[in-house]
């Protein structure tokens, strides 16, 4: 068996809840309200870096939204991508 060597962990670009001003990768628990879905978000980036102490390498992604069938990725609708 192959130990881990590199994780790719999505999250949301709104961990930061309601808190204002400038929010930086060690912001992720500072009294900030959040909403039920970016909590869960917000209590494995958390996660995250428990394990990122412990010298695994994980990569977080802060999306601001993904959309798309959960096991193929298809979506009907392109509304919310930008093309340039």
């Amino acid at each position: 068996m192959q130990a881990l060597t590199k994780i790719h962990h999505i999250s949301t670009a709104y961990v930061y809840g309601n808190y204002t001003g400038v929010f930086t990768e060690n912001d992720l628990d500072v009294g900030q309200k959040l909403i039920r879905p970016t909590r869960l978000q917000n209590i494995a980036e958390l996660m995250v870096n428990e394990f990122r102490g412990r010298g695994l390498w994980i990569n977080v992604y802060r999306p601001s939204i993904v959309i798309g069938e959960s096991s193929t990725g298809k979506t009907f609708q392109l509304k919310h991508i930008i093309n340039f």
